[in-house]
């Protein structure tokens, strides 16, 4: 509940009142009051289709706290298995970097850095995008930087590149030959899509039945 209230910009005073209220009826041993915040709580999440439009339209949180949220559910999702390492031992990883280098490819196959339409999406709303990011161990990211795709997999020297990380999400996209605009609006909905899963009060996904996404 927390999480789709969150994502979908609701007020946090708001929730905070409304948990105060149901945590005051639960002072009750009545089990139906107890089903009738269970209701409550049900219906007071922000629907699927809220949280697929705020994930798919929406800029991916600058809040690392949310987007370790994001990307570490999404993990367990697949896995049933919770990761081990600190936050400090993993990195948020922008697949297509957040500064290129000027002779970049990166503007090729993303976007341009800059248009004189308003209405066309620039790289930079590629970049922020919830599938642009996953988890990757410290020692690998500060090794890949902001290289081009093909040096990301394997790495400057040939190691210490995305192919040396253990994050089953990270492995999942290492079959793609270019990362792309293409698959950033894919992964972008295949997260938005696993979040609702992961996230459902009513129908509540098991931790390993989620399917990696596939490109």
């Amino acid at each position: 509940l927390v999480f789709r209230w969150i994502i979908t910009g609701g007020n946090a005073q708001e929730i905070e009142s409304f948990y105060q209220a149901r945590a005051d009826e639960l002072r009750s041993d009545d089990v139906a009051i107890l089903n009738g915040v269970i209701g409550k709580i049900i219906a007071k999440a922000p629907a699927d289709d809220a949280v697929k439009s705020a994930m798919t339209q929406n800029a991916a949180s600058r809040v690392p706290g949310l987007q370790f949220y994001v990307l570490q559910k999404l993990n367990y999702g697949v896995t049933g298995a919770e990761l081990v390492w600190s936050n400090s031992q993993l990195h948020i990883e922008h697949l297509a970097p957040q500064r290129p280098l000027i002779a970049s490819n990166w503007w090729d196959f993303v976007a341009p850095k800059q248009s004189a339409d308003p209405n066309e999406k620039v790289y930079d709303d590629f970049m922020t995008q919830w599938g642009n990011l996953t988890l990757l161990e410290y020692e690998i990211n500060t090794s890949i930087g902001n290289a081009e795709w093909d040096v990301k997999l394997v790495g400057a020297n040939g190691d210490f590149g995305l192919n040396n990380s253990s994050v089953s999400i990270t492995q999942d996209i290492l079959r793609i030959s270019q990362w792309d605009r293409a698959h950033i609006n894919a992964r972008t909905a295949w997260v938005a899509d696993s979040m609702v899963q992961l996230t459902s009060l009513v129908d509540y996904s098991q931790p390993g039945s989620l399917k990696p996404y596939q490109g």
